[in-house]
């Protein structure tokens, strides 16, 4: 949040994942102005319907839903669906999404499973994650360990510990 006029109701945000830094303008209703005092140097979390540019960057955002903190509480991981692939957790798996340095993206790392992705939104971070796993279970899970360096069939043996494809 860049900035609150209350007189106009009317945010200046720049929203994480933003490759151009762009700010946008998001117009608020009366009974969300206590938030929004007392959060206005955190990082907050605006739900609605968006309009995405050419670039997929976010332009707008309209039909606002909630203002909220933004929630960086753990994902708790147990199938794992991405294209035609589903992996079961043997155990389910907590991740921590953080704020990366710059402030600009939410991400997860996990050297277990070899995961280390970021995103602009929890939701896509979540997309990110399935894709990621999938993506190292079909490089290394299923790859001869003669294909592999020896760190990467560590990393093989530790996905085939923790995950198990789903037919």
């Amino acid at each position: 949040m860049i900035r609150i006029d209350f007189a106009n109701r009317r945010l200046t945000i720049v929203p994480l994942g933003s490759g151009r830094q762009k700010s946008i303008e998001v117009t608020y209703d009366d009974d969300q102005e206590d938030f929004l005092l007392e959060n206005r140097k955190g990082i907050i979390q605006i739900t609605g319907r968006t309009i995405r540019d050419e670039n997929d960057e976010l332009k707008s955002i309209f039909s606002l839903e909630d203002i909220s903190s933004l929630d960086l509480s753990p994902l708790i991981l147990t199938d794992v669906v991405y294209e035609n692939a589903r992996l079961k957790f043997l155990l389910p798996r907590q991740i921590e999404p953080e704020l990366s340095e710059d402030k600009h993206y939410v991400c997860v790392q996990d050297a277990t499973l070899g995961l280390d992705v970021f995103a602009g939104t929890i939701s896509s971070l979540v997309d990110e994650v399935n894709e990621a796993i999938v993506m190292t279970w079909k490089a290394y899970a299923l790859a001869a360990d003669s294909e592999l360096s020896p760190k990467a069939v560590a990393l093989k043996y530790r996905l085939l510990e923790t995950l198990e494809e789903v037919r």
